[in-house]
């Protein structure tokens, strides 16, 4: 005969398993509705609000200067989200950023070299 302990250990584990899956489901449900209850844009859309070119927004998703959706070969922004961009100012260019880095660890060389 089996310990019932055992037994309760068991079942206990398979629901908290799906208590887990449960919650990563409805985090995630969550998440997308968030997005989706924002304006999303189309790329034409994002550009009005920028009152840049199309083209323009193609470059920036293209150097990741924007916050951007991309579901297939569609693009989508959130308006919320562009506007905080915006707002920010400018932002460091992935080149500009390994530009830093490397700058950073030719310093930490010199300094050991020392």
């Amino acid at each position: 005969m089996e310990n019932p302990f055992e037994i309760l250990d068991t079942r206990l584990r398979s629901i908290e398993a799906m208590l887990q899956l449960f919650y990563e489901s409805v985090s995630n449900r969550q998440q997308s509705k968030r997005f989706i209850t924002t304006h999303t844009l189309t790329v034409k859309e994002a550009a009005e609000v920028l009152n840049v070119s199309k083209s323009t927004i193609y470059s920036y998703v293209s150097k990741q200067e924007i916050p951007v959706y991309k579901r297939g070969k569609y693009l989508y922004f959130s308006e919320d989200e562009l506007l905080t961009w915006l707002k920010a100012g400018r932002r460091q260019t992935t080149h500009e950023i390994s530009n830093e880095a490397i700058q950073g660890v030719v310093m930490q060389h010199r300094k050991r070299s020392r």
